[in-house]
C-alpha cells in the first residue's frame, strides 16, 4: 500500500491476498516513523522508499493542487489518528526528506527489508549497496515524472550487471504484457 490512500495500511491488508509492502515517501521523521510502525502493525513486509521524486508531480488538472490531496488521503487514512501530522507535511510539496546518510535510521526503525524505488544509474545503485539497501527498484514512473530519460528496461543490465547478486534488483516501468516481464528477467531483473 502507499502511504496517502483513501483506506488505513491495516485496512488495506483485512482484503489483501498478496504480499504487502509499505511504498514510502519522506515527509519528516514524525510522519514516517508514524507510517513505519503502522505498515509493520499492518503486516508490511517490506518498506519501498521512493527516492527519485523531491517534488510531487503534476500530472494532470487534478493532481496540480498535490499537497491538498496527499492531506487528505493521509488525513483519511493513515494519519486519521494523529491530526496533528498533518500539520507537519511540507508546504512546498518537498516529497523526500530523507538521505543516503539517513537510511541507516530509516532500517534502524525496522527490521523489514529496505528497498529503493527510482534507481537509473550505476552510481546510484552501488550507492545502494554501500548504504545496506535490501533491493532495489530500476524505475521511470512510467515517463510521467522523467520524459525523454532512458528507459527503465534500458538501463536496467547495466545496473544489473553492477550490483550482481549483492542486492535484489526489480523493475518496473514499460511492463505492459509478459513479454516486457521476460525481457525484464533476462537482463537481470529477479
Amino acid at each position: 500500500p502507499a502511504n496517502a490512500g483513501v483506506y488505513s495500511f491495516a485496512e488495506t491488508a483485512e482484503h489483501a491476498t498478496g504480499p504487502l509492502w509499505l511504498q514510502l515517501y519522506g515527509y519528516g521523521d514524525e510522519i514516517t516513523e508514524h507510517l513505519v510502525t503502522m505498515a509493520m502493525d499492518a503486516g508490511c513486509g517490506a518498506i519501498c522508499l521512493t527516492i527519485d521524486i523531491p517534488i510531487s508531480g503534476t500530472t494532470d488538472r487534478r493532481l496540480s493542487r498535490s499537497t491538498l490531496l496527499v492531506q487528505e488521503l493521509l488525513a483519511r487514512g493513515n494519519l486519521r489518528d494523529r491530526p496533528d501530522l498533518l500539520e507537519k507535511l511540507p508546504a512546498d510539496r518537498k516529497m523526500n526528506t530523507l538521505t543516503w546518510s539517513r537510511l541507516a535510521w530509516l532500517k534502524s526503525l525496522t527490521g523489514l527489508p529496505l528497498v529503493l524505488k527510482g534507481i537509473r544509474t550505476v552510481d546510484d545503485a552501488l550507492r545502494a549497496v554501500d548504504h545496506g539497501v535490501d533491493g532495489i527498484i530500476v524505475s521511470t514512473h512510467g515517463g510521467r515524472y522523467f520524459d525523454g530519460s532512458p528507459g527503465a528496461i534500458e538501463v536496467l543490465p547495466d545496473i544489473a550487471g553492477a550490483v550482481g547478486d549483492q542486492i535484489e534488483v526489480y523493475m518496473d516501468s514499460g511492463v505492459r504484457r509478459g513479454t516486457d516481464v521476460l525481457k525484464a528477467l533476462a537482463l537481470g531483473a529477479r
